[in-house]
């Protein structure tokens, strides 16, 4: 993934991430690349993930940290339920899942991601997404 001034790429991760409600979207309409419900649960396996699970392991004392892996699992586990929904055929469930809980762990985890920007770069962390 490309990283921004920010030496991890947080700002790239924060785009990512938003990018899952518009293939969501696209599931539940039946259109879009296929995908997986099991491996989007998954919350160690997008590069936030592989950084969470790796070298940000290192800042694991801070409350920054705990609260982005909390909120990203979260994140992830609810957009594999969105899926999950779709592809039983429960459009009206997943969209409503979508705007409601999904809508907000998004926001949520994009402020997590947010503060521990400013948290890693306050302590002179370099801890870089392998």
């Amino acid at each position: 993934a490309a990283r921004g001034s920010d030496g991890v790429g947080f700002d790239a991760m924060i785009e990512a991430h938003r990018a899952w409600r518009g293939k969501l979207v696209e599931a539940i309409d039946g259109r879009g690349e296929t995908l997986d419900p099991d491996r989007i649960c998954a919350d160690n396996a997008c590069t936030l993930g592989k950084w969470i699970h790796g070298p940000g392991k290192a800042l694991a004392a801070a409350r920054e940290y705990v609260d982005l892996r909390d909120k990203h699992a979260q994140f992830h586990r609810c957009a594999g339920e969105v899926l999950r929904l779709a592809l039983n055929g429960d459009r009206t469930g997943a969209s409503n899942k979508l705007a409601g809980e999904f809508s907000e762990l998004s926001t949520q985890t994009v402020g997590a991601i947010r503060m521990m920007k400013v948290r890693s770069n306050g302590t002179g962390q370099t801890a870089k997404a392998s």
